[in-house]
């Protein structure tokens, strides 16, 4: 009898043991997935942004009111550039590489996400769409902004930067985001910064 319940004691203390370490690995498995989601996501923000600020293109005849800092869009005078960002630096605006078509990246707060939306330039504001939002994937689509981070994830910052943006220089954009996880909360926050160069030079004063 008594080897039994030792028989029984061991085993228990066996199964509780296996049983602790699988749940720990399960554990530590979704942690590193969920922690592998936000590096992929903002890898997958920052592809799609490199590519469309890289190719962007001067505002020359002020299509998408991209003029320079502290200047007045409606003014036909005003010097066209290729970036514009609001005074808080939570988004971007500029003529795409597609033509007659303006990009938007910026930070939706009640949301905690990043959003793009795309528009068409004033002028061919006048066609089948007007100047609704659309998708840049899907041409002629009307849609919202795109959400281009999933809701398990929040983006506590994101923030952007331009230099250069002068008729003698090349510009740049640095963009710099946090994210965290909103179920995992346990989790360390992944903190993302890169700069973009423009590949169309910023020369021309027109």
């Amino acid at each position: 009898m008594i080897e039994i319940l030792v028989v029984i004691g061991l085993t228990s203390m066996l199964l509780i043991g296996a049983m602790s370490m699988l749940s720990s690995a399960i554990r530590v498995q979704s942690e590193t997935l969920a922690r592998q989601s936000m590096i992929d996501q903002a890898s997958y923000v920052l592809d799609i942004m490199t590519k469309e600020l890289r190719m962007a293109r001067k505002d020359y005849d002020n299509d998408c009111g991209i003029i320079m800092p502290n200047q007045d869009p409606t003014d036909p005078t005003a010097t066209s550039a290729i970036y514009m960002i609001p005074e808080d630096k939570s988004g971007i605006r500029f003529y795409s590489q597609q033509e007659g078509t303006c990009l938007e990246f910026r930070y939706d707060a009640p949301s905690s996400t990043i959003l793009m939306g795309a528009f068409q330039t004033s002028s061919v504001a006048d066609g089948p769409l007007g100047n609704s939002l659309y998708n840049p994937y899907n041409d002629n689509e009307v849609s919202d902004y795109l959400r281009l981070i999933s809701d398990d994830i929040k983006v506590e910052k994101f923030s952007l930067d331009v230099y250069g943006q002068t008729k003698n220089q090349q510009p740049m954009v640095t963009i710099s985001m946090i994210l965290k996880h909103k179920i995992k909360t346990q989790l360390a926050p992944v903190h993302i910064q890169t700069t973009i160069s423009s590949r169309n030079l910023n020369w021309s004063a027109k």
